[in-house]
């Protein structure tokens, strides 16, 4: 008998209300607009992964103060940048031939794929921090290339997720998949906008959709979304830059922690 998909959404929001109590599935549904719950463990790993190609961007001044509050606050930041390190984005075909196991053509597949030699310290970093901060430019109304690429090729089956039929019954589903990054306690977003807010709301913020829809079940139940956003970045003045990058560090040195 076919599963009907709405009653399987509604069964799992029902979960994340059991597991992640009502104000964290209130923020996390909101995408950040509702503020997160306060946690009593301390977030003390955060692994920062941005994603522009100029190093003198408004968007690299923005990492570096996500990365000088954070330290202030007494976390540990491993910060990956993505352009600098020269990270391959594409998924090779032969990545994507091993990517959900054995199949009709390739049945001696393992069920899940080996992880790439050249992303292997991105999957350490991920199994090994307590929250991720991703800062990148919002274009076309979703992240960079870099960054979905890197998200593809990192957030792999077997690490960031298992699939619910090569699992034991009873295994914890959240968004259609079994996660594996329970560990992760909270998700940062900063980004910058090219066009005012009330247009990317109605136009879709897809780069904030896809980590929070996407992504997010991947992570803690009570996972905490933390989001800034400077809306019209192009027509903006410095003074607004200014208090902009402030803010953001203030609030990853006293908030996010």
């Amino acid at each position: 008998m076919s599963r009907n998909p709405m009653l399987d959404t509604l069964w799992q929001f029902l979960q994340s209300v059991r597991d992640g109590g009502p104000h964290a599935v209130a923020n996390q549904l909101s995408q950040g607009w509702v503020p997160p719950p306060k946690q009593t463990e301390r977030t003390r790993k955060v692994l920062l992964v941005h994603a522009h190609p100029l190093p003198g961007s408004f968007s690299t001044a923005l990492a570096s103060a996500v990365q000088r509050g954070l330290e202030k606050g007494g976390a540990e930041v491993t910060h990956l940048n993505l352009y600098s390190m020269k990270f391959d984005p594409r998924l090779s075909a032969d990545e994507r031939r091993r990517y959900l196991g054995p199949t009709a053509k390739d049945p001696k597949l393992p069920p899940y794929p080996t992880v790439p030699r050249d992303v292997r310290q991105h999957v350490e970093a991920l199994k090994t921090h307590d929250a991720v901060v991703f800062v990148y430019p919002t274009w076309w109304f979703n992240v960079p290339a870099m960054l979905k690429g890197w998200l593809d090729r990192v957030f792999l089956p077997g690490v960031a997720f298992k699939l619910p039929h090569l699992e034991p019954a009873g295994s914890p589903v959240r968004g259609g998949l079994v996660p594996c990054l329970d560990h992760i306690q909270k998700m940062g977003i900063v980004s910058t906008y090219g066009a005012p807010r009330h247009i990317t709301n109605v136009c879709g913020d897809n780069g904030r959709q896809m980590l929070c829809r996407a992504i997010l079940p991947l992570f803690s139940a009570d996972c905490a979304v933390h989001h800034h956003g400077l809306y019209e970045m192009d027509c903006c003045d410095a003074a607004r830059r200014g208090a902009f990058l402030n803010e953001v560090e203030r609030y990853y040195g006293e908030e996010f922690l």
